[in-house]
């Protein structure tokens, strides 16, 4: 069961897992919920919600904290460069989800039209996604 979870973690998330521990006595039958610890190969820890759907022989599985998708931060901080600045950007947050709880600070590289890189910070203002981009306008631009 373990190793299906961080299988299905791994495709979905693009995160590497170190490993996935659950309940020894969990019984495998429908509709059978548990949580289960993940570790990635880099140290983090999050918390997976687990069912089991014993007819398919698989197990569901999700993450209602602590994951980010890299998507939808790179979305934001187009949005919010447009927006605040006037500055078409196009974000790279990285080609994985980003695991981050609250207070965390995230990183992310962003290319303006004149081909100048700058560093973006996001701040996770709470374990269920919310982030705040710090002051855009002090992005240092270089080329």
């Amino acid at each position: 069961m373990e190793a299906d979870i961080a299988s299905y973690f791994l495709a979905d998330t693009g995160i590497e897992v170190k490993f996935v521990a659950c309940p020894e006595d969990v019984e495998y039958k429908d509709d059978n919920g548990f949580s289960c610890d993940l570790e990635t190969v880099d140290g983090k820890k999050i918390k997976i919600s687990a069912v089991v759907d014993a007819d398919a022989d698989q197990v569901s599985w999700e993450v209602k904290t602590g994951l980010l998708s890299s998507i939808k931060l790179e979305q934001i901080i187009k949005e919010e460069f447009n927006s605040s600045e006037s500055i078409s950007v196009k974000p790279d947050c990285g080609s994985t989800d980003i695991i981050a709880y609250q207070g965390d600070l995230i990183k992310c590289t962003v290319l303006n039209s004149e081909n100048q890189k700058g560093i973006v910070q996001l701040v996770v203002t709470d374990n269920h996604g919310g982030v705040r981009l710090q002051d855009l306008s002090s992005v240092k631009w270089q080329t």
